[in-house]
């Protein structure tokens, strides 16, 4: 979860320089801690069952993770459409990923 805050902090200060394949490399880095996180409470989870004893829990340990982990999601897909649209790829591959 720490570095998912790092790579937060990080996206905001590259994507405010306008810098967009660097903030593309930094969003995923938020994108692979967050998922890290999720997968390690699914296990806690699956292995002990305090979530489901303990709806409460739930909402406070995991649904906040989940809510993240699903924002940087869409941020991923519209940041890398973003870095297609700034003409770093060329035209044919921007047709490609639009079909």
């Amino acid at each position: 979860w720490i570095s998912a805050q790092i790579f937060q902090v990080l996206w905001t200060f590259i994507f405010a320089q306008d810098l967009i394949l660097p903030s593309m490399l930094a969003m995923a880095g938020i994108y692979a801690s967050l998922a890290l996180v999720v997968r390690a409470l699914l296990r806690v989870e699956r292995e002990t069952g305090v979530f489901s004893a303990a709806p409460g829990a739930w909402a406070l340990c995991h649904l906040p993770f989940l809510v993240h982990f699903a924002w940087i999601s869409c941020a991923s897909l519209i940041n890398a459409n973003v870095v297609m649209r700034a003409g770093l790829l060329p035209l044919e591959t921007q047709l490609a990923a639009a079909s």
